[in-house]
């Protein structure tokens, strides 16, 4: 079955993406839809989808700007500024863009710990979102594990979501780290 979790992977990765268009309002003319489809969506792939979608719009507000990076991007720094930087952060940096780490040690953290939850600042919507999001992937998991067993759920769903999680952010990383970007 991993073999196919490998597949799913994929799948999910495309859902990823149907979230995404959501989140801009074109995956569907009907903003209801939208909605719909996004949270059902952002349960499939660990990902709320209110929240998502709010931090997302502030990524495309700030995406290139070097006065306001920081929002839903990959740590950048320019040349003077990584010249300039103490040793310790010049370290943190590069191990933060490492290939290893970057795709292989911080995706499940990202997906399966940080986006269950908010920080000040967000919307009570966005918070329900991540609420709501928890709950759908409890009730998910839960239902699986009685289905097919704890062992196997963990290993066919951490497969799928260990490798769509590595793939998005490496197609995250390789679109935003050229200068078209």
């Amino acid at each position: 079955a991993v073999p196919l979790a490998i597949i799913g992977a994929g799948l999910s990765v495309r859902i990823f993406i149907i979230s995404h268009d959501c989140g801009h309002g074109s995956f569907s003319s009907s903003r209801w839809v939208n909605s719909l489809l996004g949270f059902v969506s952002g349960v499939l792939t660990f990902t709320p989808f209110r929240h998502w979608t709010t931090e997302h719009a502030t990524h495309h507000r700030t995406s290139g700007d070097l006065a306001r990076r920081g929002s839903g991007d990959i740590w950048t720094m320019t040349v003077d500024e990584y010249i300039e930087a103490p040793r310790m952060r010049r370290l943190l940096y590069r191990l933060s863009r490492n290939p290893f780490i970057l795709f292989v040690l911080a995706p499940l953290p990202i997906f399966l710990i940080y986006q269950r939850f908010t920080t000040r600042g967000y919307s009570w919507r966005d918070r329900l979102s991540v609420w709501f999001t928890n709950l759908g992937i409890a009730a998910i998991a839960w239902t699986m594990i009685t289905q097919v067993g704890l062992w196997q759920y963990v290993v066919l769903q951490g497969t799928i979501t260990f490798v769509s999680c590595s793939l998005g952010l490496w197609l995250f990383y390789v679109q935003h780290q050229h200068e078209a970007a």
